[in-house]
Protein backbone atom coordinates (compact mmCIF):
# COMPACT_ATOMS: atom_id res chain seq x y z
CA UNK A 1 0.00 0.00 0.00
CA UNK A 2 0.93 3.35 -0.37
CA UNK A 3 1.33 5.63 1.74
CA UNK A 4 -0.57 9.37 1.41
CA UNK A 5 1.64 11.85 0.54
CA UNK A 6 0.78 15.56 1.93
CA UNK A 7 1.75 18.24 -0.32
CA UNK A 8 3.12 21.56 0.82
CA UNK A 9 3.86 24.47 -0.51
CA UNK A 10 7.31 26.55 0.01
CA UNK A 11 7.50 28.90 -3.13
CA UNK A 12 6.98 32.05 -1.72
CA UNK A 13 9.20 33.87 -3.67
CA UNK A 14 7.33 32.91 -6.85
CA UNK A 15 3.72 33.67 -4.77
CA UNK A 16 2.77 33.01 -1.10
CA UNK A 17 -0.48 31.71 -0.97
CA UNK A 18 -3.81 33.80 -0.30
CA UNK A 19 -4.09 34.72 3.42
CA UNK A 20 -7.69 34.65 5.09
CA UNK A 21 -7.37 38.01 6.18
CA UNK A 22 -7.19 39.35 2.48
CA UNK A 23 -9.46 37.00 1.24
CA UNK A 24 -11.95 37.80 3.75
CA UNK A 25 -11.37 41.52 2.15
CA UNK A 26 -11.38 40.48 -1.06
CA UNK A 27 -15.05 38.78 -0.79
CA UNK A 28 -16.19 42.18 1.39
CA UNK A 29 -15.21 44.14 -1.42
CA UNK A 30 -16.84 42.15 -4.02
CA UNK A 31 -19.93 42.39 -2.64
CA UNK A 32 -21.13 45.63 -3.20
CA UNK A 33 -18.87 46.93 -6.16
CA UNK A 34 -18.39 50.34 -6.69
CA UNK A 35 -16.56 53.20 -8.55
CA UNK A 36 -14.28 54.64 -5.92
CA UNK A 37 -14.14 57.40 -8.66
CA UNK A 38 -18.23 58.71 -8.12
CA UNK A 39 -19.65 61.33 -6.11
CA UNK A 40 -22.57 58.88 -5.03
CA UNK A 41 -22.85 57.18 -1.65
CA UNK A 42 -21.66 53.59 -2.86
CA UNK A 43 -18.77 55.21 -4.88
CA UNK A 44 -17.59 57.57 -1.31
CA UNK A 45 -17.76 54.30 0.62
CA UNK A 46 -15.30 52.82 -2.02
CA UNK A 47 -12.95 55.54 -1.67
CA UNK A 48 -13.24 55.45 1.98
CA UNK A 49 -11.92 51.54 1.72
CA UNK A 50 -9.18 52.76 -1.02
CA UNK A 51 -8.21 55.08 1.52
CA UNK A 52 -7.76 52.75 4.39
CA UNK A 53 -5.82 50.28 2.71
CA UNK A 54 -3.35 52.80 0.93
CA UNK A 55 -2.83 54.41 4.94
CA UNK A 56 -1.77 50.81 5.89
CA UNK A 57 0.74 50.17 3.47
CA UNK A 58 2.16 53.54 3.98
CA UNK A 59 2.36 52.40 7.68
CA UNK A 60 3.95 49.23 6.34
CA UNK A 61 7.33 51.15 4.89
CA UNK A 62 6.85 54.41 7.38
CA UNK A 63 5.27 57.08 4.69
CA UNK A 64 2.50 59.41 4.69
CA UNK A 65 -0.60 57.79 2.84
CA UNK A 66 -0.06 60.19 -0.23
CA UNK A 67 3.09 58.86 -0.65
CA UNK A 68 1.38 55.13 -1.74
CA UNK A 69 0.10 55.10 -6.14
CA UNK A 70 -1.44 51.26 -6.34
CA UNK A 71 -0.69 49.95 -9.58
CA UNK A 72 -1.48 46.35 -11.11
CA UNK A 73 2.11 44.78 -9.41
CA UNK A 74 5.60 44.65 -8.93
CA UNK A 75 6.47 45.15 -12.83
CA UNK A 76 4.10 47.81 -13.71
CA UNK A 77 5.26 49.48 -10.23
CA UNK A 78 9.12 49.18 -11.39
CA UNK A 79 8.23 50.95 -15.06
CA UNK A 80 6.13 53.23 -13.81
CA UNK A 81 9.71 54.54 -11.55
CA UNK A 82 11.89 54.20 -14.10
CA UNK A 83 8.95 56.53 -16.50
CA UNK A 84 8.89 58.82 -14.22
CA UNK A 85 12.41 59.06 -13.79
CA UNK A 86 12.70 59.36 -17.20
CA UNK A 87 10.40 62.21 -17.44
CA UNK A 88 12.02 64.29 -14.60
CA UNK A 89 15.27 64.19 -16.55
CA UNK A 90 17.62 60.97 -15.77
CA UNK A 91 19.83 60.54 -18.51
CA UNK A 92 20.97 57.32 -18.04
CA UNK A 93 20.70 54.13 -16.06
CA UNK A 94 23.02 51.92 -13.38
CA UNK A 95 21.30 48.56 -12.38
CA UNK A 96 22.84 45.78 -10.42
CA UNK A 97 23.60 42.70 -12.24
CA UNK A 98 20.71 40.61 -10.12
CA UNK A 99 17.94 43.22 -10.60
CA UNK A 100 14.63 41.09 -11.65
CA UNK A 101 13.76 41.75 -15.57
CA UNK A 102 10.71 43.72 -14.73
CA UNK A 103 13.70 46.50 -14.14
CA UNK A 104 16.24 45.35 -16.50
CA UNK A 105 13.87 44.60 -20.00
CA UNK A 106 11.96 47.89 -18.78
CA UNK A 107 15.04 49.82 -18.20
CA UNK A 108 16.26 48.90 -21.84
CA UNK A 109 13.18 49.94 -23.45
CA UNK A 110 13.49 53.12 -21.81
CA UNK A 111 16.13 54.44 -24.81
CA UNK A 112 18.50 55.41 -22.20
CA UNK A 113 22.57 54.28 -21.83
CA UNK A 114 22.24 51.45 -19.34
CA UNK A 115 24.89 50.29 -17.27
CA UNK A 116 25.46 47.19 -15.33
CA UNK A 117 26.76 47.89 -11.49
CA UNK A 118 28.70 44.55 -10.62
CA UNK A 119 28.22 42.30 -7.48
CA UNK A 120 30.54 40.13 -5.94
CA UNK A 121 30.47 36.51 -5.04
CA UNK A 122 27.68 37.23 -2.41
CA UNK A 123 26.10 39.28 -4.85
CA UNK A 124 26.19 42.21 -2.66
CA UNK A 125 26.14 45.34 -5.29
CA UNK A 126 30.14 47.13 -5.40
CA UNK A 127 29.81 50.39 -3.71
CA UNK A 128 33.35 51.46 -5.31
CA UNK A 129 32.18 50.65 -8.76
CA UNK A 130 28.93 52.90 -7.98
CA UNK A 131 30.74 55.56 -6.68
CA UNK A 132 33.15 56.12 -9.87
CA UNK A 133 29.81 55.53 -11.78
CA UNK A 134 28.15 58.38 -10.56
CA UNK A 135 31.25 60.60 -11.04
CA UNK A 136 30.56 60.35 -15.20
CA UNK A 137 28.76 63.32 -16.75
CA UNK A 138 24.69 62.93 -16.77
CA UNK A 139 22.07 62.57 -13.64
CA UNK A 140 21.55 58.61 -13.18
CA UNK A 141 18.97 56.81 -12.29
CA UNK A 142 19.99 53.99 -10.35
CA UNK A 143 18.02 50.43 -9.73
CA UNK A 144 19.00 48.54 -6.65
CA UNK A 145 16.83 45.54 -5.48
CA UNK A 146 16.39 45.48 -1.73
CA UNK A 147 16.31 41.77 -1.49
CA UNK A 148 17.07 39.05 -4.48
CA UNK A 149 14.33 36.92 -5.34
CA UNK A 150 16.88 33.78 -6.20
CA UNK A 151 19.98 34.26 -3.52
CA UNK A 152 18.10 36.00 -0.92
CA UNK A 153 20.84 38.97 -0.39
CA UNK A 154 20.14 42.28 1.06
CA UNK A 155 21.58 45.30 -0.45
CA UNK A 156 23.31 48.04 1.09
CA UNK A 157 20.71 50.61 -0.52
CA UNK A 158 20.93 52.84 2.17
CA UNK A 159 24.69 53.45 1.89
CA UNK A 160 23.93 53.39 -2.23
CA UNK A 161 21.57 56.06 -1.64
CA UNK A 162 24.18 58.58 0.47
CA UNK A 163 25.81 57.94 -2.86
CA UNK A 164 23.08 58.80 -5.20
CA UNK A 165 22.04 61.92 -3.62
CA UNK A 166 25.75 62.81 -3.62
CA UNK A 167 25.30 63.31 -7.51
CA UNK A 168 22.08 64.40 -7.52
CA UNK A 169 20.44 61.04 -8.93
CA UNK A 170 17.42 59.12 -8.30
CA UNK A 171 17.58 55.58 -6.24
CA UNK A 172 14.44 53.02 -7.45
CA UNK A 173 14.15 50.07 -5.19
CA UNK A 174 12.43 46.97 -5.66
CA UNK A 175 11.30 46.11 -2.55
CA UNK A 176 9.27 43.32 -3.64
CA UNK A 177 10.63 40.25 -2.33
CA UNK A 178 11.57 42.43 0.87
CA UNK A 179 7.83 43.13 2.27
CA UNK A 180 6.54 41.08 4.83
CA UNK A 181 9.41 39.68 5.31
CA UNK A 182 12.22 42.29 6.67
CA UNK A 183 11.36 45.48 8.53
CA UNK A 184 10.58 48.32 6.23
CA UNK A 185 11.68 52.02 6.65
CA UNK A 186 11.44 54.12 3.56
CA UNK A 187 12.96 57.15 4.49
CA UNK A 188 15.55 55.19 6.30
CA UNK A 189 16.52 53.64 2.93
CA UNK A 190 17.04 57.05 1.61
CA UNK A 191 15.24 56.12 -1.77
CA UNK A 192 13.64 58.27 -4.14
CA UNK A 193 10.54 55.63 -5.28
CA UNK A 194 10.06 51.97 -4.35
CA UNK A 195 8.08 49.02 -5.89
CA UNK A 196 6.16 46.60 -3.65
CA UNK A 197 3.52 44.04 -4.66
CA UNK A 198 0.68 42.26 -2.42
CA UNK A 199 0.89 38.34 -4.14
CA UNK A 200 4.38 37.90 -2.36
CA UNK A 201 3.19 38.40 1.45
CA UNK A 202 -0.15 36.73 1.16
CA UNK A 203 -2.41 39.47 -1.04
CA UNK A 204 -4.15 38.75 -4.35
CA UNK A 205 -2.07 38.74 -7.53
CA UNK A 206 -3.03 41.71 -9.91
CA UNK A 207 -2.13 44.54 -6.59
CA UNK A 208 0.79 46.46 -5.77
CA UNK A 209 2.32 49.57 -5.17
CA UNK A 210 4.60 52.02 -5.84
CA UNK A 211 6.21 54.49 -2.75
CA UNK A 212 7.17 57.94 -3.77
CA UNK A 213 9.80 59.96 -1.73
CA UNK A 214 9.33 63.88 -1.66
CA UNK A 215 12.23 64.83 -4.20
CA UNK A 216 10.15 62.26 -6.62
CA UNK A 217 7.15 63.10 -8.59
CA UNK A 218 5.13 59.88 -10.24
CA UNK A 219 4.27 60.50 -13.90
CA UNK A 220 0.67 59.39 -14.40
CA UNK A 221 1.54 57.99 -18.29
CA UNK A 222 3.63 55.02 -19.23
CA UNK A 223 4.65 55.68 -22.65
CA UNK A 224 7.59 52.53 -22.64
CA UNK A 225 5.14 50.32 -20.85
CA UNK A 226 3.91 48.86 -23.84
CA UNK A 227 7.33 47.52 -25.00
CA UNK A 228 7.43 45.61 -21.45
CA UNK A 229 4.21 44.27 -21.50
CA UNK A 230 5.43 40.73 -21.49
CA UNK A 231 9.15 39.82 -20.50
CA UNK A 232 8.96 36.50 -19.95
CA UNK A 233 5.49 35.71 -18.90
CA UNK A 234 2.87 33.79 -20.39
CA UNK A 235 0.03 36.81 -20.18
CA UNK A 236 0.47 40.54 -20.37
CA UNK A 237 0.77 42.63 -18.11
CA UNK A 238 -1.80 45.73 -17.83
CA UNK A 239 -2.56 48.91 -16.29
CA UNK A 240 -5.76 49.50 -14.53
CA UNK A 241 -5.13 52.52 -11.73
CA UNK A 242 -3.26 55.18 -13.90
CA UNK A 243 -6.56 56.25 -15.63
CA UNK A 244 -7.49 57.37 -11.88
CA UNK A 245 -10.02 53.76 -11.46
CA UNK A 246 -8.47 52.74 -8.40
CA UNK A 247 -10.04 49.03 -8.38
CA UNK A 248 -11.54 48.67 -4.80
CA UNK A 249 -12.17 45.05 -4.63
CA UNK A 250 -8.28 43.78 -4.33
CA UNK A 251 -6.95 47.34 -3.24
CA UNK A 252 -9.18 46.91 -0.36
CA UNK A 253 -7.33 43.41 0.53
CA UNK A 254 -4.65 44.98 0.91
CA UNK A 255 -6.06 47.02 3.33
CA UNK A 256 -6.13 43.69 5.62
CA UNK A 257 -2.64 42.63 4.34
CA UNK A 258 -1.14 45.83 5.54
CA UNK A 259 -2.16 45.60 8.90
CA UNK A 260 -1.44 41.86 9.31
CA UNK A 261 2.23 42.58 8.19
CA UNK A 262 2.95 45.98 9.94
CA UNK A 263 1.83 44.14 13.02
CA UNK A 264 4.36 41.13 12.77
CA UNK A 265 6.99 43.53 11.58
CA UNK A 266 6.64 46.62 14.16
CA UNK A 267 9.30 44.60 16.45
CA UNK A 268 11.39 44.21 13.05
CA UNK A 269 10.64 40.27 13.11
CA UNK A 270 9.10 38.72 10.39
CA UNK A 271 6.53 36.02 11.43
CA UNK A 272 6.51 33.21 8.98
CA UNK A 273 3.65 31.16 9.14
CA UNK A 274 3.53 27.66 8.18
CA UNK A 275 -0.36 26.07 7.70
CA UNK A 276 -0.39 22.01 7.28
CA UNK A 277 -2.70 19.84 7.73
CA UNK A 278 -5.25 22.41 10.00
CA UNK A 279 -2.29 23.43 12.00
CA UNK A 280 -0.18 26.69 12.23
CA UNK A 281 3.38 26.83 13.07
CA UNK A 282 5.17 30.12 13.96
Amino acid sequence: MNASRTSVYLDYNATAPLRPEAKDALLRALESPANPSSVHAAGRAARDVVERARAEVAALVGVPAGSITFVSGGTEGNALAIESAKVAGVERIILSAIEHDAVTETAKASGLPVEVLPVDNYGVADLGWLAQALEKPGKALVCLMLANNEIGVIQPVDKASALVRAHDGWLHVDAVQAAGKIAIDFSGLGADTMALSAHKLGGPQGVGALVAGTRATVTRRLSIYPYVLSYGLDDPKVSYCLEGFDREPVISSKEDLGQVSYTNLRGGTYTFRLNLEGESEE
